[in-house]
């Protein structure tokens, strides 16, 4: 059985690698004897093979040449350079596979163009006669005047596709059902794939908080509200990070920041170093890979996750987390998880109301029987997909 796995890794986001290697090890625990191959959803010059590289600088040279084009109309010419971009290079991977997993965790057309990506994929799929999962899925909401919207409804419903699962629930199936799926299709919510990390790495964590917590705290781009909600402002942002960091040290707790790997995560971290005059020992820039990383918020007694899944990885290591919701991702995690009182929408989130939260999250124990249903469900859709 070849299985083809589709992940997002080119962005630098430790997330991405966390969602591509658990969904890998479940593969592997379904079927031990699995050839299982990676190719990434978006490869950047520096991953994609030589053979593929005309196509790729061909593409981006007919992007970046066009790009002066407006709306609607700038959608459509993209869509055809992602597809002189990666044709051969899809079309090569998916052709040599008897399956193929979208470990992405993400069904959006809007803030991320997956739509191009996700038509061309399945297109080729579908092709070849070749089955695909779409799998832990979190859906962005329809927009019936966006034509990229219609696109990945046209991609979600191509004949490859047997199955599509969300982590976001209950209430994620009911989107994708209402939103997406035209067609009869196997469709459940599941947990996300990294909720298995203690299993894969073995990575576990003491539930006795110090005598003086250690708290992590994650740092997230700026911008990230324009793209979403517009709910705060960059500055407002990195006001409450400091103003976070100044109420832990006033009680006296250790802290450190850290971020998921990415660039502009990076850069609000060293504008808070610099503007707040703290040494390297109050900072983690970047772990090197996924297992450095679930050790890493594993000897935290605490976390203040601003990434998903920095927050999905403090519950699978049993690390108490707090978080912000930036994107409806993030509520519906934590009210999968049962810890909905730990996550602030920006409109009611201060540093006071953080730090509150911290140390009521410390004395919380998590409902691990609820956790261990959502990680069996993600287990039960990998097996039926693999070995049906």
């Amino acid at each position: 059985m070849k299985i083809l796995l589709i992940a997002l890794e080119s962005i630098d986001n430790i997330g991405e690698e966390l969602l591509r290697k658990t969904t890998e090890f479940l593969v592997r625990q379904v079927c031990d004897d699995a050839d299982i191959h990676v190719a990434q959803l978006k490869p950047n010059r520096k991953i994609i093979p030589n053979t593929y590289k005309l196509d790729y600088y061909t593409g981006a040279f007919l992007f970046k040449s066009l790009s002066w084009m407006k709306r609607p109309v700038s959608y459509r010419v993209k869509n055809i350079c992602y597809i002189i971009k990666y044709y051969r290079y899809f079309s090569m991977q998916i052709r040599q596979s008897d399956k193929v997993i979208l470990p992405v965790g993400m069904v959006k057309y809007g803030t991320q163009d997956f739509s191009y990506i996700f038509h061309l994929i399945n297109r080729l799929a579908s092709k070849y006669k070749k089955q695909v999962l779409m799998s832990a899925m979190s859906p962005q909401l329809a927009d019936e005047t966006d034509w990229r919207y219609h696109q990945l409804v046209e991609a979600v419903n191509m004949s490859a596709v047997k199955m599509l699962t969300t982590r976001d629930g209950e209430e994620g199936e009911k989107i994708l059902k209402r939103d997406y799926i035209r067609r009869d299709m196997f469709c459940d919510y599941v947990g996300d794939p990294a909720l298995w990390i203690p299993e894969m790495y073995g990575v576990k964590k003491n539930n006795i908080c110090s005598n003086v917590p250690f708290v992590g705290i994650n740092i997230i781009r700026k911008g990230i509200f324009d793209d979403y909600n517009k709910a705060l402002t960059d500055e407002a942002l990195l006001g409450i990070y400091i103003q976070l960091i100044s109420s832990i040290e006033a009680k006296g707790w250790r802290w450190r920041l850290f971020t998921n790997g990415m660039r502009g995560d990076i850069a609000v971290l060293k504008e808070l170093q610099s503007n707040m005059g703290f040494s390297e020992d109050y900072v983690i820039y970047r772990c090197k890979d996924g297992k450095s990383y679930a050790e890493m918020i594993s000897r935290y007694d605490v976390v203040f996750g601003a990434r998903l899944h920095a927050c999905i990885t403090s519950v699978a290591v049993g690390t108490p987390v707090v978080g912000f919701i930036w994107d409806d991702k993030l509520k519906y995690f934590s009210e999968t998880m049962g810890i909905r009182q730990f996550f602030f929408h920006p409109s009611e989130m201060t540093a006071g109301k953080i730090v509150s939260a911290l140390e009521e999250a410390m004395n919380f124990k998590y409902n691990c029987r609820n956790i261990g249903v959502y990680k069996q469900k993600t287990k039960d859709s990998i097996r039926n997909f693999v070995l049906s």
